[in-house]
């Protein structure tokens, strides 16, 4: 959440990514409803953006607890945003690839990247 805390759009990038409506503009709420996918914002981004943050945790603490020396931050955010992306994307197929489920995918790997580069 702090890596988009600069975006303009936060509250919609939040609702794509999660399925988090709280900081959703009254613009933004207005166009999603009068396009008819206020309702798709909460169920595919909430189940993807779970199992995306989920798959983060586990490979995260995999990741650090490998033998080796220091982890080098870049370097374990970079395998982490791939192994995530991959993960998220065998989820995606395995829901039907759906124009929302695609949405959510995209927007999953655009937060793990923008967060890398942080």
């Amino acid at each position: 959440h702090d890596s988009l805390d600069s975006m303009e759009h936060t509250g919609l990038a939040l609702s794509l990514l999660l399925g988090y409506r709280g900081e959703l503009s009254n613009r933004h709420c207005q166009v999603l409803e009068a396009t008819g996918t206020i309702h798709l914002v909460a169920i595919s981004g909430l189940h993807l953006g779970l199992v995306a943050t989920l798959a983060a945790v586990v490979l995260r603490w995999l990741a650090l607890r490998l033998p080796r020396r220091e982890p080098q931050p870049r370097r374990l955010r970079a395998v982490l945003w791939l192994g995530v992306a991959a993960v998220a994307l065998s989820y995606a197929l395995l829901a039907g690839f759906t124009v929302p489920t695609r949405r959510a995918l995209v927007m999953v790997v655009v937060a793990g990247r923008v967060s890398m580069l942080g």
